[in-house]
């Protein structure tokens, strides 16, 4: 051996320095400290890991200084970690299962919930017709007109419109409305519009046939349509219905030709032009506010069979459709008849007391908004 220890064995003087005596010192209390307390298996492992006795257990310390504890077994002996409860899935305030609602993505309750609104009111534009219909409708039609009005099923409308919309109320119900369900998802429950309040509101026929007109109708069909069942000149219908970039007729236009074939007697163009303008304000309401969709004039074609038709299906379907666009938070009117959506409200809410009057305790446990 050479150095300090072959020195040492020859029995030669060897001092050494304060610190090393001491590192040889710590270094051996380390060394027969690990023998005798660490395990075997634990001496084996690298030399930089580090240790820490709890609760008489040696345990590694981890990156944040804490030891790591073992994991228990459970009672079949995996391993595993324990099952974690299932994150909530949906949105605060809405409903936690999309697999129904699935547009509710866009719906405005979603918007609404955080905050954001439609644009700088927060009712939608909502137009009624009632006053327009007022002055279009007159006190006494012809007889010839009166009677193919009063055999259409459609007599009624002529009267039925409100003319005072509560604006804010309609906003209200339309927000509730779910277009995968066709209802109202109100507080305590879900409710709708049926074809039964339909015929109790506005007095259309529910039996007959179910028809809506295609929806493909362009321009070119909108100015065929309007020459040969209204009796206008191609070109003077041409320059019309191109002034709206769409198929469509003006409101006051149809009035006018309806006071036109009227003083002329020709009551065939006359009627066809006031059904226009009458379903055209109501049930078929445009959210222009100001025109009617040429496609309309498909089911006036035919006089003696008006009729047959079920005009509250019509009315319903219509409804329908237009509320499932107006309850998207991009969209800002609503179109269709505001007359049977807020009178429908008052049905509803009207049989919703009754409801209560015989059945108090039915709601107790609802949480209400």
């Amino acid at each position: 051996m050479t150095g300090n220890s072959a020195r040492l064995r020859q029995g030669a003087s060897f001092e050494a320095a304060p610190d090393t005596v001491i590192r040889v010192e710590l270094t051996a209390i380390f060394e027969d400290w690990a023998h005798h307390l660490v395990p075997e298996k634990c001496r084996r492992m690298a030399t930089t890991q580090e240790w820490h006795y709890v609760e008489g257990k040696m345990r590694t310390l981890g990156p944040d200084g804490r030891p790591h504890t073992r994991r228990r077994r459970d009672e079949a002996g995996s391993s595993n970690p324990p099952p974690q409860p299932p994150q909530p899935v949906g949105y605060p305030g809405g409903p936690s299962d999309l697999s129904l609602l699935v547009r509710y993505q866009d719906h405005v309750a979603r918007r609404l919930w955080y905050g954001e609104k439609r644009g700088p009111k927060k009712e939608l534009k909502v137009a009624g017709h009632g006053t327009k219909l007022q002055e279009r409708v007159p006190q006494q039609l012809p007889p010839k007109i009166e009677a193919i009005v009063t055999r259409s099923g459609l007599a009624s409308l002529q009267r039925t419109s409100l003319t005072k919309i509560d604006v804010n109320l309609v906003s209200a119900f339309v927000e509730r409305w779910h277009v995968e369900t066709s209802s109202f998802h109100m507080p305590f429950g879900e409710m709708t519009i049926t074809l039964d309040d339909v015929a109790c509101l506005l007095h259309l026929p529910i039996n007959g046939m179910f028809w809506y007109p295609d929806e493909h109708v362009t321009e070119q069909v909108a100015v065929d349509l309007g020459c040969e069942l209204l009796g206008v000149d191609r070109h003077a219908m041409a320059v019309h219905v191109r002034s709206y970039r769409g198929a469509y007729y003006s409101l006051q236009w149809l009035y006018d030709r309806f006071v036109q074939y009227r003083a002329a007697g020709s009551w065939t163009y006359a009627t066809r032009a006031y059904l226009m303008m009458l379903v055209g304000s109501t049930i078929f309401a445009d959210k222009t506010f100001t025109l009617v969709e040429a496609r309309y004039l498909l089911l006036i074609r035919d006089l003696r069979g008006l009729g047959s038709y079920s005009w509250a299906s019509a009315a319903l379907a219509t409804l329908y459709r237009h509320l499932g666009d107006a309850s998207m938070f991009s969209c800002k009117q609503l179109s269709g008849y505001p007359t049977l959506l807020q009178c429908a409200y008052r049905l509803l809410h009207v049989f919703h007391h009754i409801f209560l009057a015989f059945h108090p305790n039915i709601f107790v446990n609802i949480k209400t908004t």
